[in-house]
């Protein structure tokens, strides 16, 4: 969004994060859309109904709000669970 007056401040915050974890040798992951989100953490599209179907890929999670909330559609009532 930065060619539409997207937050610049929270983009770089967003690149310093990344580029440090990068650099201290974690494997990062990032998902811009659904399908790419549903794909990582084993959840069957839709609105989140089905039980993820293996364990979770993944340690930790960064995230903001809006994605937050997108991970929870995602993962249904597993969230509860990896919250």
């Amino acid at each position: 969004m930065v060619n539409r007056g997207g937050p610049l401040g929270e983009l770089v915050q967003w690149a310093d994060l990344s580029a440090s974890l990068f650099i201290l040798g974690h494997n990062l992951t990032f998902t811009t859309s659904q399908n790419h989100l549903h794909s990582v953490i084993g959840a069957a599209p839709g609105k989140g109904s089905c039980p993820i179907q293996r364990p979770l890929p993944f340690d930790l999670i960064y995230t903001d709000y809006h994605g937050l909330a997108h991970l929870q559609g995602a993962m249904g009532l597993a969230f509860q669970h990896y919250q």
